[in-house]
C-alpha cells in the first residue's frame, strides 16, 4: 500500500465515523448529549482537513496531543443494544466504541506503512482522541460518587 492510498483509506474511515456522529447528533435533544457528540465530530472533520491537505501535498502542522494514559475502562462493558440518544452513559459508551474501533482501523492501516511519520501522528492523534473518549467515560460515568 502506498502512502495515499494509506491517507485516502484513513479519509474514508474518519468519514464513516462522522456519519455515524452526525446521526446520533440529529436524533439527540439533550444539549449535553449534543456538546459530546458535536466536540468528537469537531475533532474528526478537523483530522479529516488535515488528511484532505496532505493528500493535496500541503504540509499540515499537528496539534500538540496531551499524553492521556490508556485506561481501558470500557473493554469489559458490551455494547449490544442501539444506543440510547437520551442517555448520557449509553452515548459515551457510544463514543468510546466507535473511537475505539477508529483506532484499530488506523492502526491497521499504519501497520502496512513503514516509516510515514504523517500517518504515524495521524495514528497517535487518533490514539488520544479515543483515550480522551475513555477518560470522559470513566470521570462522568465510572467515577466514585463522593
Amino acid at each position: 500500500m502506498d502512502g495515499r492510498k494509506a491517507l485516502e483509506d484513513m479519509k474514508g474511515i474518519i468519514e464513516k465515523a462522522l456519519e455515524s456522529y452526525e446521526s446520533l447528533y440529529d436524533k439527540a435533544t439533550l444539549s449535553n448529549i449534543r456538546y459530546f457528540l458535536k466536540g468528537f465530530m469537531d475533532e474528526h472533520r478537523t483530522m479529516e482537513a488535515a488528511v484532505s491537505s496532505l493528500l493535496k501535498g500541503k504540509h499540515f502542522e499537528f496539534p500538540d496531543l496531551p499524553n492521556r494514559p490508556k485506561l481501558d475502562a470500557v473493554g469489559h462493558i458490551s455494547l449490544t443494544e442501539d444506543t440510547q440518544v437520551g442517555s448520557l452513559q449509553s452515548v459515551l459508551l457510544f463514543i468510546c466504541r466507535k473511537e475505539e474501533e477508529i483506532s484499530n482501523e488506523f492502526d491497521k492501516v499504519v501497520t502496512n506503512m513503514k516509516g510515514s511519520s504523517d500517518l504515524n501522528k495521524l495514528k497517535q492523534w487518533q490514539e488520544q482522541i479515543f483515550r480522551k473518549a475513555e477518560h470522559l467515560y470513566t470521570d462522568l460515568i465510572e467515577a466514585p460518587s463522593k
